[in-house]
């Protein structure tokens, strides 16, 4: 117990002795100045970073050799903070004793030494130092070598116009291209004329005019790169008058194509959230707003023709001439002139303006319905919404416009909210067929009047809901112009393999599923055999079926245009991952970077029709 007290004793004395000198100290620095202060703040800093004994962290220095050059990246980390980065360079292992530079900023984490011998190796050493002045230390080494890769052509194509052919390419290099020339023959092997030699990289297109139409023209393309590696592809095309193929002989010209799905069609009936309406709609499906480098991937990776659906009732201005507003038709000008001038055939439409009887109250627009006095209350007001707005888009695309692009009158036409929306009979079939052919004479008629190329356009007509399955009971509307009409259908089939899905049923495609493909497109056949086609929409969802998926579009896209010259336009709605309770995962494109999630499958359709598949590069999201 005394030793205790004793101990409390001597620890009170203690405290009293610290607290007297405290006081003291207090007392002499009263009058101390600012700057003093601060001078003790510093110096309390440095005795704290004079405590840090970590070293940086260097996790990551690599030399990447290039053509003369060797390119330097590193990372490095610090628990105080790194100061500088010092770069060394030498002619052997442990030699990197000269001075390269002293990097001072965290932010730059690369460095280029240029100017070297090819074929000789170089030794580069980086020290890191921090706050504390810690060092640490890493080497590597790189041989940089000459450039022997060739350029890549992954697109040349030539696109006949009258009397005119237009070459058009994308070419890239690693080290940068340097120039392209192109030539001219008048048979295979034979293109030695010279035509243009373009050093520009930003030019990706040349017109040879003054042709003779009708007549075969061959073209190659050589490119070069800094290194004087070359690479050259070839092309050949027929200029012809515009406008004079057969409906069946124009449809089989486009081959394959793809939908800019849920994007310019994308609509709400929200006004109170302005973000959906205007020109933001284009975005409120989820998709990217468009842009020309996504319509050249497209392009690129080997399609011909492009769909691109568009709505239109939730751009009016006003709804006594059903005007569109003018920014809206501006934005849908740009991406159509991208498509157009990429060398696509392009397809435009009037998509989601079919209207409930409800909606219809709201937003100006068009109904279909079973019920005659529904129908008879909207019939002359659809028409004339119908009439005004294909007006204006024909006034809008006409003389500037080739036959490469295409008018598409209406999409899936239905008496929407009804019990009849997708499964009319050929009993109310027929009632409602004859409503819509009704409805596409008054669009013929707008399209034929505006007079000009317009005159003979070539227009794709759907049946109704744009279905195989009613198009037993639906009529042609007529036409002024010979032979200029497209039948339009759409086909998500065999329905259970391409789009039912519960639980993923039905993932494998078969020989049951070849056989219903068979009838289904010889049923089309049966009834419209005169005249051209174009599947306007197809896809198979994706249900983790990969095989049986390049299965189908092997088999469906040979089918359809080998025998009976249709093609296919792939459906593209972005939704690309499998899942069990949707059979709408119809996501091939990934616009963002402009890859592609299951190229396999886009290849396969590509083989089977005889194109030869361009850039189709994987998405990180899938492999293969």
């Amino acid at each position: 117990m005394k030793a205790i007290l004793r101990k409390r004793t001597l620890t009170a004395v203690s405290i009293f002795t610290a607290l007297a000198l405290l006081f003291a100290s207090c007392k002499a620095n009263a009058g101390t100045t600012s700057n003093e202060s601060t001078d003790n703040t510093s110096e309390e800093s440095t005795e704290e970073n004079e405590g840090d004994t970590s070293d940086p962290v260097i996790s990551a220095f690599t030399a990447t050799a290039g053509v003369e050059r060797v390119s330097l990246s590193w990372t490095v980390t610090d628990n105080v903070g790194v100061t500088s980065v010092k770069l060394y360079q030498g002619s052997a292992e442990g030699s990197e004793t000269t001075e390269l530079t002293e990097i001072t900023s965290t932010s730059t984490t690369s460095y280029q030494v240029s100017g070297l011998t090819n074929g000789t190796t170089y030794y580069f050493k980086l020290v890191a130092a921090d706050e504390a002045g810690n060092t640490s230390e890493k080497t590597a080494n790189a041989t940089p070598a000459p450039d022997t890769t060739p350029p890549v052509i992954s697109a040349f194509k030539a696109v006949a116009g009258n009397t005119s052919v237009t070459l058009k390419w994308t070419v890239t290099d690693d080290e940068g291209v340097t120039s392209v020339k192109l030539y001219q023959g008048s048979a295979e092997g034979s293109e030695t004329t010279e035509l243009t030699e373009i050093t520009s990289t930003s030019t990706t297109s040349y017109e040879v005019s003054g042709l003779t139409n009708d007549t075969t023209y061959y073209f190659k393309l050589i490119a070069s790169d800094e290194a004087e590696n070359t690479s050259e592809a070839s092309a050949n095309a027929t200029p012809a008058e515009e406008f004079t193929l057969s409906s069946k002989e124009f449809a089989s010209q486009l081959t394959i194509g793809w939908n800019l799905g849920n994007t310019l069609d994308a609509y709400s009936h929200d006004t109170s959230n302005q973000y959906v309406q205007g020109l933001y709609s284009e975005t409120c499906w989820g998709m990217p707003s468009t842009t020309q480098a996504m319509i050249e991937a497209v392009y690129a990776a080997g399609f011909e023709a492009i769909r691109i659906p568009i709505s239109w009732h939730n751009h009016i201005t006003e709804t006594t001439n059903y005007t569109i507003d003018s920014d809206w038709m501006a934005r849908v000008k740009t991406v159509v002139d991208w498509a157009y001038n990429a060398g696509f055939y392009v397809i435009i439409n009037v998509h989601h303006d079919n209207l409930s009887s409800s909606d219809i109250t709201s937003w100006p627009g068009y109904v279909i319905s079973l019920d005659s006095t529904t129908q008879s209350a909207y019939e002359t007001q659809s028409k004339t919404y119908l009439e005004k707005i294909w007006n204006q888009i024909a006034e809008e695309f006409n003389d500037d416009y080739g036959e490469r692009l295409i008018f598409e009158v209406l999409n899936e036409p239905r008496t929407v909210g009804e019990n009849s929306e997708w499964w009319a009979n050929d009993t109310n079939g027929k009632t409602l067929n004859d409503i819509v052919t009704a409805y596409e004479q008054v669009c013929i008629n707008a399209i034929r009047d505006s007079d000009g190329k317009n005159a003979k356009r070539y227009i794709m007509v759907p049946a109704y809901k744009g279905s195989s399955s009613n198009i037993n009971t639906y009529t042609l509307p007529t036409d002024t112009a010979n032979d200029k009409l497209i039948l339009s259908f759409h086909a998500y089939d065999p329905y259970n393999f391409a789009m039912y899905n519960k639980d993923y049923t039905d993932t494998t495609f078969d020989a049951a599923d070849k056989t219903s493909l068979d009838s289904l497109f010889a049923n089309v056949n049966n009834y419209f055999p005169g005249i051209g086609a174009v599947i306007g929409e197809a896809s198979a969802s994706n249900k983790d079926n990969l095989s049986d998926r390049v299965a189908w579009a092997t088999y469906y896209f040979d089918k359809a245009y080998n025998d009976y010259g249709w093609p296919t336009v792939m459906w593209d709605n972005g939704a690309y991952e499998a899942n069990s309770t949707s059979g709408e995962q119809h996501g091939w494109f990934k616009r963002s970077d402009q890859t592609w999630y299951f190229p396999t499958v886009i290849s396969a359709a590509m083989n089977a029709v005889g194109v030869t598949p361009g850039t189709l590069s994987q998405a990180s999201e899938t492999s293969e």
